[in-house]
């Protein structure tokens, strides 16, 4: 396990290259960032001058953000083969995706005091451009057979809002230094 306030992870094994500054988190792992949670069958990490630059997550792919905080009941959702992300000053500003690209997106009414969910959208494509603004997913741009739907979230079957591979593990991530001694479930 590892911990810093931007950014946390586990995996059953963690190996840092010295010479070429990356981290691969390999068995099991898991990276947040912001309101973001990664998994892959493999993460790396490249850093430079104890800032993160780049992130390499491939295949299995899933990132996911509570869509609801109120609830965790709703999560926004994309998988796929192959992601690659840039970062600037340890925050996601940029990241592309790709190979059988999948996504899960919730829409909530705007402007109530409680939110009310109004639809989810459901789609594939080959290629996905995914642009960050403060710590959380801003605009997704779908390269390459993009075929997607927006439906009425009672209309959409209970598997079809969720993508084959996701769990939400917020219970294993590390909130503070001493967590990081806390036993992995």
């Amino acid at each position: 396990k590892f911990y810093r306030q931007d950014m946390q992870g586990v995996s059953d094994l963690l190996y840092y290259h010295i010479t070429d500054s990356i981290a691969y988190l390999l068995g099991d792992p898991i990276l947040w960032n912001e309101a973001n949670q990664f998994t892959a069958d493999t993460i790396s990490l490249k850093t430079h001058k104890n800032t993160i630059k780049e992130m390499y997550m491939y295949p299995n792919v899933i990132i996911a953000q509570n869509s609801d905080t109120t609830t965790s009941q709703y999560f926004n959702q994309i998988s796929g083969k192959k992601f690659t992300a840039q970062f600037v000053k340890n925050k996601i500003r940029f990241a592309e995706i790709e190979k059988q690209v999948k996504t899960i997106y919730y829409f909530w009414e705007e402007g109530k005091t409680k939110p009310k969910l109004t639809g989810i959208n459901i789609g594939e494509s080959t290629k996905l451009n995914l642009y960050f603004k403060n710590g959380r997913l801003d605009k997704m741009t779908a390269i390459d057979q993009p075929k997607f739907y927006l439906d009425d979230y009672n209309r959409v079957e209970e598997h079809n809002k969720t993508l084959k591979g996701f769990t939400w593990r917020e219970d294993q991530r590390p909130l503070s230094k001493n967590d990081i001694f806390k036993h992995r479930n």
